[in-house]
């Protein structure tokens, strides 16, 4: 499969050129998709996540120690809620990808194939 052979049309060279700029990027977008999802960031346990994230809270006069706690915790769960949707955000980014690497490579190959 040659796909920049000199016999080609220029609208082939050219459409041969963005196909496989498209195939590299979803290549890419793929491993590195992937990666993220194999290798996970580093979750904090809430003891952790207090002593860095809610020192405000707990220096804020205004605010009880009850009401310092609560905020902290809320805030906690939200992160947790963040995350997990950031994990689904990424295998949505994964299949995309993995999709467009089928397409994009069985349409290179159907096109420049010898008739």
């Amino acid at each position: 499969m040659n796909i920049f052979n000199k016999e080609k049309e220029l609208i082939f060279k050219i459409t041969n050129a963005i196909f496989l700029l498209w195939l590299v990027a979803a290549v890419t977008i793929f491993i590195a998709s992937g990666i993220k999802l194999i290798v996970e960031e580093p979750k904090l346990t809430y003891e952790e996540y207090e002593i860095v994230n809610c020192r405000w809270f707990k220096e804020d006069q205004e605010l009880t120690d009850d009401e310092a706690e609560s905020r902290c915790r809320s805030n906690y769960e939200a992160e947790n809620v963040y995350r997990k949707n950031d994990d689904y955000s990424q295998k949505i980014s994964l299949y995309t990808a993995g999709a467009n690497v089928i397409v994009v490579g069985t349409a290179l190959v159907l096109m420049n194939r010898k008739k």
